[in-house]
């Protein structure tokens, strides 16, 4: 599928401003009895204890640190990628909307969307894959982040050593 200008997707400014392009970056996955499964998988734990003890700790993370922290490192590498893609260390990723749903970079020309060449657009079209992709990864990290910091912590005596 071709990607094309007509794709790109905006978002307002605060109230008055113009739109820009954006991606909309909003969490739609959720972390299910599969999807624990699968990082305990993907980490070498035994998935049948990982679940059981998931279940009886699930109420742990009452103060949202996990999902916290997995968009957090999220924001940290779209920043990385944006500069990667534009070749330009000055740019800034933000987070707009009311729940910082959208991301949008500061530093491109984002003004004149009509006008992008096919290289401009290339560039927007990759880092709008890449962002949508890193919100959708937010439920697996929050897994990972919490089997990595709690139940490894936990479990340290009996954990098999995994190789390095």
């Amino acid at each position: 599928m071709t990607y094309r200008k007509d794709d790109v997707e905006f978002h307002r400014l605060g109230y008055g401003y113009d739109s820009v392009p954006a991606v909309n970056v909003k969490v739609r996955g959720l972390v299910d009895d599969a999807l624990i499964r699968r990082v305990a998988g993907d980490f070498g734990y035994d998935a049948d204890l990982v679940l059981e003890w998931w279940h009886d700790v699930a109420d742990r993370d009452d103060d949202g640190w996990a999902f916290q922290s997995a968009c957090e490192q999220g924001w940290e590498y779209l920043q990385d990628i944006a500069r990667e893609i534009w070749n330009d260390p000055r740019l800034r990723v933000y987070s707009e909307g009311r729940s910082g749903g959208w991301a949008y970079v500061d530093g491109i020309d984002s003004d004149d969307v009509a006008g992008w060449d096919a290289i401009a657009l290339g560039r927007w079209s990759r880092f709008a894959k890449i962002a949508r992709q890193v919100a959708d990864g937010v439920p697996y990290g929050m897994v990972w982040l919490i089997l990595d910091n709690v139940y490894e912590s936990e479990h340290e005596a009996t954990l098999p050593k995994l190789l390095a």
